[in-house]
């Protein structure tokens, strides 16, 4: 019995989960991981897409094609409109993630450009609406730099800054590995660079989490969102919607919580100037 006992638990640990955070020894064999767990691919039972599914695919996408020209042409394509097409597909996007393994690469292409389209429209639309500008408070003494790679929000100021601090819910002192930035919940949230969402979910401390994966192997994270805007798989360009400022996870109140890396690496946001210009001496 006791051998059988311990066959299920073997079979029932994973044994392809990797961590890319640190991990810390409890006694002699337990190991507790932090919140930046991932499964590997190969874990997860997913499959891949057939033809009939894709050609499905493929015709919701030409159909969201089809409308908006008729939004075009008779000029109703409104915000409300284009935001609620947008969440319709990232909704599906997201459901058909966990589902199959991969999108083909011909209907990858299509969705990102449907998507471009869409973002496209509501840039013209919001920069009709009132001039784009990125108004950033912060103390007098931390003039923000020209950058690269652009805020996330229109408008905000700093709660806190990247470097060690005296965690606001614990009391400890901790690294924090990126700056806050708050704003109202419901704040629209932008990619601060171009690049391809790799991941979109939960994290227990970190709330709901937008990941965009960005030339030279920088990334930026967006954590604590109140609703994700994006799927995995999806190309942005700088500017496009991604979610919205929220507060879940563990929070003391609304806000986002910005982060960049450099090959894996937390680095200030502030110090990323050049991420794009740089890009291709780091590749």
């Amino acid at each position: 019995m006791c051998t059988l006992l311990l066959g299920i638990v073997l079979f029932a640990m994973p044994a392809c989960v990797t961590t890319s955070g640190s991990y810390s020894d409890v006694g002699d064999s337990v190991l507790v991981l932090n919140d930046e767990l991932i499964l590997d691919e190969d874990f997860l039972p997913r499959r891949p897409m057939n033809s009939l599914e894709e050609a499905h695919w493929m015709q919701l996408v030409l159909s969201v094609q089809y409308r908006m020209d008729d939004w075009e042409k008779i000029g109703a394509g409104t915000p409300e409109k284009l935001m609620e097409t947008r969440r319709r597909i990232v909704r599906l996007m997201t459901e058909a993630n966990s589902v199959y393994a991969y999108f083909p690469q011909q209907l990858e292409t299509q969705i990102n450009l449907v998507m471009a389209r869409i973002d496209g429209m509501l840039f013209e639309l919001r920069r009709k609406k009132e001039p784009i500008i990125r108004e950033i408070r912060v103390p007098v003494y931390q003039i923000p730099r020209i950058y690269q790679i652009a805020w996330p929000l229109d408008e905000f100021y700093v709660s806190s800054e990247f470097g060690w601090r005296t965690h606001p819910i614990t009391g400890r002192k901790q690294f924090h590995d990126g700056i806050d930035l708050v704003a109202a919940r419901g704040t629209t949230v932008f990619s601060a660079a171009p690049g391809k969402v790799v991941f979109t979910g939960y994290k227990r401390n970190s709330g709901n989490v937008v990941v965009v994966q960005h030339p030279g192997n920088y990334a930026s994270y967006y954590a604590h969102l109140d609703e994700i805007m994006v799927a995995a798989g999806m190309t942005v360009s700088q500017g496009n919607p991604i979610g919205t400022v929220g507060n879940t996870g563990r929070t003391t109140g609304a806000h986002l919580h910005f982060k960049v890396t450099h090959n894996k690496r937390s680095i200030d946001p502030r110090d990323a100037e050049g991420l794009l210009v740089n890009a291709e001496k780091h590749q």
